[in-house]
């Protein structure tokens, strides 16, 4: 599967729903899979997907913060009195 697979927005609204649903399910993946008639392959490389994008998002974010609080620094010094 190519990156133009995870790119399509009805897959990716699918699998979401799908993936947060599991998370909140309680049941392992093999169950999840077999009880809403999903391949557990496919749902196994969207996770993966999800995943990494989120993290990419947090990490970013992150990045974000951190140079928001270097820059209040250099704006503010710490007076030594």
């Amino acid at each position: 599967m190519g990156t133009e697979y995870f790119k399509n927005e009805a897959r990716r609204s699918f699998w979401s729903v799908h993936v947060e649903a599991w998370r909140r399910s309680g049941l392992s993946k093999r169950k999840y899979c077999r009880q809403h008639r999903l391949n557990g392959g496919t749902f196994d490389r969207w996770l993966r997907h999800l995943i990494d994008a989120e993290t990419l998002k947090i990490r970013a974010e992150l990045r974000r913060e951190e140079r928001r609080e270097r820059l209040r620094k250099k704006r503010s010094p710490v007076s030594k009195d």
